[in-house]
């Protein structure tokens, strides 16, 4: 595994005349995204949970990890149960630099989610690095299910870590929410695609290492760079 970068961040310290210094520190632990690249046919189109419980019956300190989170997987989806994986699908854990050695063993194991087997490949690394535009595919936060409360809930999360952005539901081309589930042990937890947009480059950080919401080690509350927009008809 190859890394580089002097990563930095912002700290704000009290100075012996009480003046406000801030001063760019070393980051002693900056998060990457570990990416498998996957061997296999079909994964379930709601995988979020049998992964994580597939990880964690390889190696059960990843139930004590809680800096983890894994993103979904991306393939073909065949409605309504099955994704089909292609050549570009991967498992993507973002964690601190200090917790890789943890999970690279994964490399060359085999994990089984309920019916269907996949083999991870050795993985490759990268930092995360900000960007102004971010979206997760899937925000849960439990207890607001409608989109206008999650919303007001999903903001709220900003405010108390005083990230100033744009926020907003990604929607289909009609204008409606698009509103996805996951399974948890038999039990359905509703969410949404979250758009954050016009972030500062420490808040892109912050967003993409911590999330929002819950479920994180599920597939949910990971955030992304937007690449591009897309175009409507």
């Amino acid at each position: 595994m190859c890394l580089s970068g002097n990563k930095r961040h912002k700290t704000t310290i009290q100075g012996k005349d009480g003046e406000i210094i801030e001063e760019n520190l070393p980051l002693p632990n900056p998060y990457v995204d570990l990416n498998f690249a996957i061997s296999g046919h079909t994964i379930p189109l709601d995988h979020g949970y049998p992964l994580y419980a597939a990880i964690c019956r390889q190696f059960p300190v990843i139930h004590h990890l809680t800096t983890l989170s894994i993103h979904p997987i991306s393939g073909k989806p065949e409605f309504p149960q099955l994704l089909h994986l292609t050549e570009n699908s991967q498992l993507r854990l973002r964690l601190p630099i200090n917790q890789v050695p943890l999970i690279y063993r994964l490399a060359g194991k085999t994990l089984s989610l309920n019916q269907d087997k996949i083999r991870l490949n050795l993985p490759e690394s990268q930092f995360i690095t900000p960007s102004r535009h971010l979206y997760s595919r899937l925000v849960v936060i439990r207890g607001f299910d409608d989109p206008q409360p999650f919303l007001n809930a999903a903001q709220r999360q900003l405010n108390q870590r005083h990230i100033t952005a744009t926020l907003r539901l990604i929607t289909r081309p009609q204008g409606e929410p698009i509103r996805r589930i996951i399974t948890v042990k038999g039990k359905t937890l509703v969410g949404y695609g979250v758009k954050i947009t016009d972030l500062s480059q420490e808040d892109s950080i912050s967003l993409q290492e911590q999330g929002i919401g819950g479920k994180h080690k599920m597939g949910c509350g990971v955030f992304v760079p937007i690449k591009h927009r897309p175009k409507r008809k």
